[in-house]
């Protein structure tokens, strides 16, 4: 009979923790979301939700409570904040374009539901 051999713990590949610290930067005025975060990173629990607009032409898209919501009278919808950011990251120089593709999936997914 053979025993199974010692593992290690997954917390051994943990990262260690990040402090908590105080970071005089206002979001959106002298530090921007796209910006490098500073070295050693940290975190910063705020007592609200961040609002986060951008304007892609006269289109308006606004993050806030990890939801991204695009702001059109007639097409507008509202994906995962994560999932907005993956994909304007990949469609550098064409978010209009996206943004149009997004409200076409979003009503084709409407209709089926």
């Amino acid at each position: 009979m053979q025993w199974e051999a010692p593992s290690k713990p997954l917390a051994v590949d943990d990262p260690l923790l990040l402090p908590e610290r105080e970071v005089h930067a206002e979001i959106g005025l002298n530090w921007l979301l796209d910006q490098e975060i500073p070295k050693g990173g940290y975190v910063r629990i705020l007592a609200e939700s961040l609002l986060w607009e951008e304007r892609h032409g006269k289109t308006r898209v606004r993050t806030t409570v990890g939801l991204t919501t695009c702001m059109e009278l007639h097409g507008g919808w509202t994906i995962a904040s994560s999932s907005w950011n993956f994909l304007r990251n990949r469609w550098l120089d064409r978010k209009q374009e996206l943004i149009t593709i997004i409200q076409e999936e979003t009503k084709c997914t409407e209709e089926k539901e």
